[in-house]
């Protein structure tokens, strides 16, 4: 028997009928004092029972050999010869420390190979399964899909993991991920396998049998992430995004259902819904959306796109204060592709600066246009979340307001109100910098997103937007008009332009200017305008007719 000593135990190699308790360990009771000599011994039965080994009583005798290497015993060879009727003697025991000697250099490099290899296809920081291992048992499961349970591919990614590593420094950040580890490892089912793939990104490979009880699964993994944990002695808090995607017997490898649960995962993070599966709807990266991407680049760079402008009506006044600029985009073989499409094709593929830069290009240029018609309207126009990331974005804007001539004042940028907390400190830094040019700001889609009152309350923002899906409602549903109450109430306290989007009738309307709601913009007021009708719309009779006498 060859016994090799490892981290986790013993591992056995034995050839016929030892007849003897090998070592579970290097510190086994009773083989420690056999090793603890570092020669080879031969042992009589008598001793293997008076040290607490279990020894078959009818073997006349046992060469034990110790392996060692740097002074420690960490193998040990076990010879028994069943044929003999007397014990071994020197040259048997000569032989087999020869034999030791040999192994002692075999084994360390072969264990070295061994540990490298696991190295390899392990985490260091949680022994986790690392990507390569992790494919390779998602392979498997691919290749035996038609004759194994439903097998799902589960990616979980943790949601302000690097708030924690800023804030609390690194050490923070590893001891969570270890604890994180450990909680997910707690709900594994048999034959479940959990990996950390990089980062704060970790995923499982699991059997359910069926969509039910993977939803369970994957809920509980969601409710077991978001429980506290304890950093540096404070009480911290962390949630998790969670993307599914079933194996299917359409997969050739590991890439193709990992692939679509990393789409699944990244769309969970978007919406903030905590678990998504993956669904055809919701993948940006299909051969039609990668068409639809070098089209919208060639689009962009030809001016082909078109920015139209929404009215903004004062409703103590009657007047029209402002507008805002929309981009369209009617495509040759497409037709009008809708702006949720593209604007996401761009902000996955870094386009995102080049759209954002065509609409206030247009837009500024018509503000110039509106101080040359002695019209005193503001304009506003939409940020991308990815729009706050760019550090240069304040002097891009400080360029086409000079390159126009037209005060900062004059435009108001919107923002969403979920893009207030990705990445926080970064966003805030570039809000900051955006309101020393001396722009306004806008916080847009108020009340769909998770936003703190007391971060908004020292935020530079000049606005808020109420979301058209309270508006809309607000006559036929009671809370809906209570959310739009209480916001233009906030608003106010917070000393903001309320702003009401969506308005698409006139009791909707009245019932904004009773609130006493500053703004409204729908298409009961005016649909989107292009730029060559906006003037004459704005000089014209039939723009104010029917908003009533102004005060």
């Amino acid at each position: 028997a060859l016994v090799r000593f490892g981290p986790d135990g013993a591992v056995a190699h034995v050839n016929g009928d030892i007849g003897i308790s090998l070592p579970e360990s290097a510190d086994d009771n009773g083989w420690t004092i056999l090793l603890a000599d570092r020669v080879v011994q031969v042992i009589e039965p008598a001793r293997f029972q008076a040290l607490g080994i279990e020894c078959s009583p009818d073997i006349p005798g046992v060469l034990v050999a110790p392996i060692v290497d740097e002074g420690a015993a960490f193998a040990v060879l076990v010879v028994v010869d069943r044929n003999i009727q007397a014990s071994f003697g020197r040259e048997d025991t000569a032989r087999v420390k020869s034999i030791a000697e040999q192994l002692a250099v075999s084994l360390r490099r072969g264990m070295l190979h061994e540990r490298l290899e696991w190295e390899a296809r392990h985490d260091a920081l949680t022994n986790l399964p690392a990507r390569t291992l992790f494919e390779r048992h998602v392979a498997d499961a691919v290749a035996s899909v038609e004759s194994s349970p439903p097998a799902w591919v589960v990616m979980l990614d943790l949601d302000r993991f690097k708030e924690v590593n800023d804030t609390l420094g690194h050490h923070a950040g590893d001891d969570l991920l270890i604890q994180f580890a450990g909680r997910m490892s707690s709900l594994l089912g048999p034959g479940d396998v959990l990996a950390r793939l990089a980062g704060d990104e970790f995923a499982i490979l699991c059997s359910r049998q069926s969509r039910e009880e993977i939803v369970e699964f994957t809920q509980s993994c969601v409710v077991e992430a978001g429980r506290p944990v304890i950093l540096d002695d404070l009480e911290i808090v962390v949630t998790v995004s969670v993307g599914v995607a079933q194996i299917s017997s359409t997969d050739h490898d590991a890439v193709q259902p990992m692939r679509r649960a990393d789409i699944a995962m990244y769309n969970a993070k978007w919406q903030r819904t905590g678990v998504e599966f993956y669904r055809d709807e919701i993948d940006r990266r299909t051969p039609a959306r990668l068409s639809m991407l070098g089209d919208l680049r060639t689009a962009i760079e030809a001016d082909q796109l078109e920015v139209v402008y929404q009215p903004k009506l004062h409703l103590a006044t009657g007047n029209v204060v402002g507008v805002e600029a929309l981009v369209r985009w009617m495509h040759p073989t497409r037709g009008v592709v809708a702006p949720s499409e593209f604007v996401r094709v761009a902000e996955d593929t870094g386009l995102i600066k080049q759209l954002t830069d065509l609409v206030l290009s247009h837009g500024i240029k018509m503000l110039s246009e509106f101080d040359d018609h002695h019209l005193p309207l503001g304009l506003a126009v939409n940020l991308s979340t990815h729009d706050l990331f760019d550090s240069r974005l304040p002097d891009r804007v400080r360029d086409h307001l000079e390159a126009n001539d037209v005060a900062p004042s004059s435009l108001t940028l919107e923002i969403t109100e979920s893009s207030l907390f990705v990445d926080a400190p970064r966003t805030r830094s570039t809000l900051d910098e955006l309101h020393d040019v001396g722009l306004r700001m806008a916080v847009d889609d108020f009340g769909t997103g998770y936003s703190s009152l007391s971060y908004l309350r020292r935020l530079p923002v000049h606005e808020l937007k109420i979301d058209q899906s309270f508006v809309a409602g607000m006559l036929t549903d009671q809370q809906d008009e209570v959310i739009v109450r209480s916001t233009v109430d906030l608003g106010h306290n917070l000393d903001l332009l309320v702003v009401a989007e969506g308005v698409e009738s006139l009791p909707v309307l009245d019932r904004l200017r009773e609130i006493d709601c500053d703004v409204a913009q729908g298409y009961v007021i005016s649909e989107p305008i292009p730029a060559e009708e906006l003037i004459d719309w704005l000089r014209g009779a039939d723009s104010r007719a029917w908003l009533g006498p102004a005060e």
